[in-house]
């Protein structure tokens, strides 16, 4: 995929001769010492250590050792390589190929490092090495200023650190769609013949088979875009459905010059897509035969990727961080810098989420240096023509295939001018099945403490030296510029600053206040509490208020923060006046602090909206609730959400676009697409412009697949632990018979913990890995390892139910602890089920079953990614064979139940994909 990059300079020769060293305690106690390369020349300055305090122990009082600069490899490579995933040097090491002894595979993981150390611009040799002083890394300092007095000698050596970024930004904004009519259209016969048996793939990709599932959907999708008709595609598992619609949109969008816009749901499909998909329909669209036989033109296939503003690094955002002294940074913010400031000189896109991969990233370090809008100077900014998400933006105005996701789609929705998306007539839905709670969330409304207190730390945090934030940074630019001329301005501007500065402190006292006002609200076992009141809006009925003395005290509160918000946005509008007031000649020169104003201001009027909106709850077509907010402290967060999202995408999408798709693997039950249609008012789209297709699994299920319900388990919706009990034995027996390979998934995260708990020394006693999600670390990470050792078991909740790709021998069983109906305490749900049962739509039936069917044929469809993959599906809820909509699950699966009526009965079907191993100890309760 084309993309803006950094120009590093060339590498230079390294300034020091190296070796790498492996330190190991053998069996008898004894340090053994092995080097690479075995011999070197006697100016060797630089060791690179696995371990290096008992190697300079072992060295302790040589003469040598004094000359020596020993390196921990391990923290100078996650140094240097932030983004990586590797968590600790083991995990390097192996991903190094070829079979060779440990130091030799340290010299190779060092000679990665020093690669990209050589290639870094002087600038950044300066700041890391100034960081790692102040963090009391000497050695790693030495190494920084060693390659920064080479960089020194180097032409192109780069020291303003601004030239790392190339000024390339050109904004093109593109023409709107023709109308249909005068769009040429796609030869649908031509389009499945890329893809046929003699097709374009099949030159392509040695041993290619079509799949008639595939061919199916590329006529659907075809015939949609032509005519002007939307498309619901249910695509089975395993028919290529990306190609399915990437093929039809490639074509369409390059015979009309018009952009088609592709939107996810997850970073991982996005990924696939850049990865692996787009390249493929490249080299089908290369083929001279079939691109005439379609009719496009020859020129290659324009594709950008495309997130919203706050996935990229802000420049501006990353020099008011270089602004302060490394000393005054807090000492966990210096190493993260430094990580950070790695990576920027590398990454060609500026995307934050290839950073926050890293094992060793913080999560909330996006939040510090993306791109925000409310901090945004546009124009002003001096960053401008350097900006990651101007950058993006201009490839999407230029891309004939936008890959966006549904957020930022969601975000662009009824914008009279679009703001990333080029304007676009068809626009692509994939992971279409959670398009509904996506909408929601991107529609739902937030007052917690989180939100406030990232807003507070935005304009001042800190005290003295480390005092940042939007007020510091104003009164520094204030201080060292031309306003001190006129003593009047400047005095009133200091003034501003010192109120402001109080006010952003009662800004903090007024929040928490609220929210813990609002966690009284809360019943002892701190569940969501809906709330409305239905006397102002003439909507339908709420749950009772709580007691009037608690609404006053939030009442109270309210108006306090809303007072402390109305201060600050007067302040920062006198701040504006006054600097306008400066001289106008120097408009320009103040014109980004104008911006920053601008930008609070926004930030302080949304929160003061939002915070009168959300608790007057005055909306009937909304839910409102409080829960408890995340942290040990009792506070609580209120928000509101939207009962139908169906006819906000009515009127903004399916009446302003001519072809919406929607694909996924899962959108039908029983075959029809009632209930997806009605979730997201397709039933307002006009008759026959809506059309839907089902497009068949290649697998054969009946052969590759054992469905099995054990019917001797425990009710598990009984008040007893038994279920408990008795699942974990399950999962210990299965996972003991198959060596491991077992996918377990929960709907809840208590549920999921009780039997990590009981589990994991039965489990341990087998030599087997239990793998936690929420506890072993990220989502990718548990899935890598899952992949890579076969001896794993894996517990997930919610994401594992789909997104899950693992294809062979790494995965034999899933087992489905609960039927995932969705939790009748989650507001928004429950609040959707009372207004259908109002609407006289029995909830269960039109909303519950349907939503948990989707949700186990996505958990059932995380085992067989392949023709060649087989295993077993353990669905360990005997709801499923009792109860009378346990036929409605039974009816929605691709292969028959078969009970089994004992844990015997059960484990004999280990047999066919695996020996059976001897039992392991029942876990204890």
């Amino acid at each position: 995929m084309p993309s803006e990059t950094t120009t590093p300079p060339a590498v230079s020769t390294p300034p020091w001769q190296a070796q790498a060293v492996w330190v190991a305690t053998a069996p008898d106690g004894e340090l053994r010492v092995a080097v690479f390369p075995p011999r070197v020349p006697a100016t060797t300055r630089l060791i690179l250590c696995n371990d290096p305090l008992p190697f300079l122990e072992l060295l302790e009082g040589s003469t040598e050792a004094a000359q020596w600069l020993v390196i921990d490899l391990a923290t100078l490579f996650r140094l240097l390589h932030p983004e990586s995933a590797a968590a600790g040097l083991a995990e390097m090491l192996a991903r190094i190929e070829g079979d060779m002894p440990p130091e030799q595979r340290l010299w190779r993981l060092w000679l990665r490092c020093e690669s990209r150390l050589c290639a870094f611009p002087l600038w950044a040799l300066d700041e890391v090495a100034a960081i790692c002083q102040a963090l009391d890394d000497n050695e790693l300092a030495a190494l920084f200023r060693l390659a920064a007095r080479q960089a020194e000698t180097r032409r192109d050596a780069l020291r303003n650190w601004t030239d790392t970024f190339p000024a390339t930004v050109r904004r093109v904004e593109r023409a709107a769609p023709p109308d249909l009519a005068d769009c040429s259209a796609v030869d649908a016969a031509a389009a499945v013949a890329l893809l046929d048996q003699d097709g374009a793939l099949a030159r392509c990709v040695a041993g290619y088979e079509p799949r008639p599932g595939q061919l199916m959907m590329v006529r659907a999708v075809v015939e949609a875009i032509n005519a002007g008709r939307h498309l619901l595609v249910e695509a089975g598992t395993g028919i290529g459905k990306s190609l399915g619609y990437l093929l039809p949109a490639a074509i369409w969008s390059q015979l009309n010059d018009v952009p088609v816009v592709i939107s996810t749901n997850t970073r991982n499909l996005q990924t696939q897509l850049v990865e692996k998909d787009l390249p493929s329909v490249q080299r089908m669209l290369a083929e001279r035969s079939a691109a005439t036989a379609c009719g496009e033109p020859p020129r290659p296939l324009r594709t950008a990727l495309i997130k919203g503003r706050g996935n990229y690094l802000c420049l501006r955002r990353l020099a008011h961080q270089m602004e302060q002294a490394p000393g005054e940074l807090p000492r966990r913010e210096r190493r993260q810098l430094a990580a950070v400031l790695c990576w920027a000189v590398h990454t060609p896109d500026g995307d934050l989420d290839t950073l926050a991969a890293g094992a060793t990233m913080e999560q909330g370090i996006a939040a510090q240096l993306n791109a925000h809008a409310d901090d945004c100077a546009g124009h002003a900014c001096r960053f401008y023509r350097r900006c990651f998400v101007q950058k993006a933006r201009e490839r999407a105005q230029r891309a004939d295939l936008v890959i966006a996701n549904h957020s930022l789609v969601f975000t662009e929705l009824g914008a009279t001018t679009p703001i990333a998306l080029p304007r676009h007539a068809q626009i692509i839905f994939d992971e279409a099945h959670n398009l509904e709670e996506a909408a929601t969330r991107h529609f739902s409304t937030e007052l917690s403490p989180a939100r406030l207190a990232t807003l507070a730390r935005r304009l001042a945090s800190g005290r003295g030296r480390r005092r940042r934030g939007l007020l510091e940074r104003l009164r520094r630019r204030f201080e060292g510029g031309t306003l001190r001329q006129s003593a009047a301005v400047f005095e009133a501007l200091m003034q501003e600053l010192d109120a402001a500065g109080a006010d952003v402190e009662a800004l903090r006292r007024d929040g928490s206040l609220l929210f813990r006002r609002l966690y009284d609200l809360l019943p002892a076992g701190g569940t969501p509490v809906r709330f409305a009141f239905p006397a102002a809006t003439g909507g339908p009925p709420a749950p009772p208020p709580a007691p009037d003395d608690r609404w006053r005290a939030i009442r109270e509160a309210q108006a306090s923060l809303e007072a402390t918000l109305l201060r600050l946005i007067a302040g920062f509008k006198r701040m504006i006046d006054r600097l306008a007031e400066a001289a106008a000649d120097e408009l320009n020169l103040l014109a980004e602090e104008t911006a920053d104003l601008t930008g609070g201001i926004q930030a302080l009027t949304s929160l003061h909206t939002d915070l009168a909106d959300v608790l007057a709850a005055a909306d009937p077509a909304s839910v409102f609730w409080v829960q408890r907010a995340t942290g040990p402290e009792p506070l609580a967060e209120a928000w509101a959400a939207p009962l139908k999202v169906g006819p906000l995408l009515a009127k903004h999408l399916y009446e302003a676009k001519s072809s919406v798709v929607f694909c996924s693997a899962t959108l039908s039950v029983g075959g029809r697409f009632t209930y997806i249609g009605e979730r997201l008012g397709l039933d307002a789209i006009a008759p026959g412009r809506l059309a839907t297709c089902l497009a068949p699994s290649p697998f054969d299920y009946a052969r590759q697949c054992t469905l099995l319900a054990p019917a001797y388990l425990p009710d598990p919706t009984a008040a007893d632990r038994s279920y408990i009990t008795e699942l974990t034995i399950l999962i210990c027996q299965v996972a003991a018979g198959l060596g491991g390979r077992t996918l377990c998934l929960f709907t809840s995260y208590d549920m999921l913990r009780q039997c990590a708990r009981l589990a994991e020394p039965a489990l341990q006693a087998e030599g087997i890995t239990l793998l936690v999600h929420g506890e072993s670390g990220s989502r990718d990470l548990l899935l890598r390892t899952f992949r890579q050792d076969s001896r794993c078991v894996l517990f997930g909740t919610h994401s594992f139910w789909e997104g899950v790709d693992v294809v062979g021998d790494a995965l034999s069983c899933v087992i489905l602890a609960r039927l995932p109906f969705a939790s009748p305490g989650d507001p928004v749900f429950s609040a959707r089920c009372e207004q259908l049962d109002r609407d006289g739509q029995p909830s269960f039936r039109a909303l519950s079953l349907p939503a948990a069917v989707l949700r186990l044929r996505q958990g059932f469809g995380r085992l067989i990614r392949h023709r060649g993959d087989r295993g077993l599906v353990i669905v360990a809820d005997t709801r499923m064979l009792t109860k009378p909509y346990g036929a409605t699950f039974r009816r929605n699966l691709p292969c028959a139940v078969q009970v089994c009526e004992s844990a015997a009965g059960l484990l004999d079907h280990l047999a066919s994909y695996a020996s059976p191993s001897p039992s392991p100890p029942a876990p204890t309760a």
